[in-house]
């Protein structure tokens, strides 16, 4: 059976020194796809930049960012998934030894602060343009804008900063809040913001995003933003705001649980993707996830903990519909879930949307919560839970989370929102978030750096 226990810190040591040091400027004005900056003069323009804030190659559907690192880098942290052959920057985060080269966490930050950077450049052009083509779309583009910008501080936030709770006034420092475009060096030198100023910021971008968003549509939409609050606000425990962020997403009878547990990864364009990363044959938004977990010939470099596996097919899991979410082979357990060479990628799922409403009112309103939660469980095949009340409710409710998003991304902040351990590592350990990468400290001076 593969194992990873035994790795040699000297192979990432080695990586590391192999890679350059000092960079002379930031990094983080990505290419806009356009001729040059004249072109965010028009609507067109700007269209296109927001487009390619989209794009497979530094943009949100990048391997690096919320389908690959996004998703693989916390599972290897947490305590559900394995690895087979690691990496430098995986051996980092499996032996908690993690340095500022880290090639896991450098791609997130890179990549989420160039979305930043693009959107912040549309947002700066839009109040300019004036053309014919603007007036329908103007509030369309601005929200989808923020939506981005908002998501992206959250998935650093996350990864870079202590978690919300860390201080009692999460005066801890959190991420450097651009807000306006980096051209070059302007704008580069600025330092962190404290975590509860970051979380602020997102909140303030999403809930503007959601007024501006319309309804439906192929990309960010009323109901992502919604769901993608829902989140933010349960990440701090702040479940009057979670429960009537989920509540708004609900109420709009656009998305229901489908009716079997493959239909959301194996079907395009489906009423429980709320959001998702779309796919085609020239844009394959599913590579990563295909590269890291596809099950088919047996030899995905991610696969189930062996002691998971052993709960998620234990006897208390009989008759559970969700195991067919997995292989079994050789002792190991492979999750089917992206298994769909070319797939729009759920990132947002309708599932998570219950879940989060039935923990954030497990206390005030445990017949509404239960009602939430076995809405999982039946279409997962199991019985209805009856009864339940208190502490015994949430977690019942965090049993079906634990089940349900089996290597979608969540299980490590998860643990840190409930102040669990990551395997052996306290919640709040300093090797349990990524270091500031290199280029960000080399160039910014006033960017303070994560303690060992």
């Amino acid at each position: 059976m593969k194992r990873f226990s035994k790795f040699l810190a000297v192979a990432a040591m080695t990586a590391g020194l192999g890679m350059s040091s000092c960079e002379g400027v930031l990094n983080i004005l990505p290419p806009l796809d356009l001729a040059n900056e004249a072109a965010l003069t028009n609507t067109r323009g700007v269209q296109t930049a927001l487009t390619g804030a989209y794009s497979t190659s530094g943009g949100l559907s990048d391997g690096s960012l919320i389908s690959g690192n996004g998703i693989t880098a916390g599972e290897l942290w947490a305590d559900q998934v394995v690895i087979s052959s690691p990496g430098f920057g995986q051996l980092q985060i499996i032996n908690r030894n993690l340095n500022f080269f880290n090639d896991q966490g450098r791609p997130i930050w890179d990549n989420g602060y160039g979305i930043i950077n693009r959107v912040n450049n549309i947002l700066d052009a839009l109040p300019n343009i004036n053309d014919a083509e603007i007036a329908g779309v103007r509030d369309g583009i601005r929200g989808e804008s923020l939506f981005l910008r908002g998501w992206m501080y959250f998935e650093i936030v996350r990864y870079f900063a202590q978690p919300w709770g860390f201080t009692a006034d999460n005066s801890h420092p959190g991420v450097i809040l651009r807000t306006t475009p980096t051209k070059g060096t302007v704008g580069v030198t600025k330092a962190r913001s404290t975590v509860a100023e970051t979380y602020t910021q997102i909140i303030a971008d999403l809930t503007e995003a959601e007024r501006l968003l319309p309804a439906s549509g192929s990309r960010a939409t009323k109901g992502a933003a919604a769901a993608l609050l829902a989140r933010v606000y349960f990440q701090q425990n702040d479940f009057t705001n979670a429960a009537a962020a989920a509540n708004r997403v609900i109420s709009t009878n656009l998305y229901s649980l489908n009716a079997g547990v493959r239909d959301v990864f194996d079907n395009n364009d489906n009423p429980e993707a709320i959001f998702q990363l779309r796919s085609n044959d020239q844009n394959n938004a599913a590579g990563a996830v295909n590269g890291n977990f596809r099950a088919v010939d047996f030899d995905a470099p991610f696969y189930v903990d062996d002691a998971y596996a052993r709960v998620l097919f234990g006897s208390t899991t009989a008759g559970d519909k969700r195991r067919d979410l997995f292989l079994q082979r050789d002792g190991l357990t492979f999750t089917t879930k992206f298994d769909k060479q070319v797939m729009n990628v759920p990132m947002i799922r309708y599932a998570e949307v219950l879940l989060i409403r039935a923990e954030a009112t497990a206390q005030s309103n445990p017949t509404a919560a239960l009602a939430d939660v076995n809405a999982i469980r039946r279409r997962a095949g199991l019985a209805a839970l009856t009864g339940l009340t208190s502490q015994a409710l949430v977690d019942a409710i965090r049993r079906e989370r634990s089940i349900e998003f089996i290597a979608e991304g969540h299980r490590y902040h998860e643990l840190k929102r409930t102040r669990q351990n990551l395997r052996s590592t306290p919640w709040n350990n300093n090797q349990a978030i990524f270091k500031i990468p290199d280029n960000e400290v080399n160039a910014n001076n006033l960017c303070t750096q994560n303690p060992d």
